[in-house]
């Protein structure tokens, strides 16, 4: 496989905050956006990908992405 797992990941990112209240607030507001806009998708709050049976894996078939054809 030639795409990184990291790739499709949303990383969320705050401005700085001198009060943590008003960070969580900012925090609480733009979780609230992005789980609004996710559709059927899903956070993953973990840095590696879940682990699955086999049977639920649908990998496409291999194709030379470095071809020149």
């Amino acid at each position: 496989m030639t795409l990184d797992y990291s790739e499709p990941h949303l990383e969320i990112v705050t401005p700085t905050f001198e009060d943590n209240q008003e960070l969580f607030g900012f925090l609480k507001h733009l979780h609230g956006y992005v789980e609004s806009n996710l559709g059927e998708d899903l956070l993953w709050n973990y840095s590696m990908p879940p682990r699955f049976k086999r049977k639920y894996i649908k990998l496409p078939p291999h194709r030379d992405v470095n071809s020149t054809k």
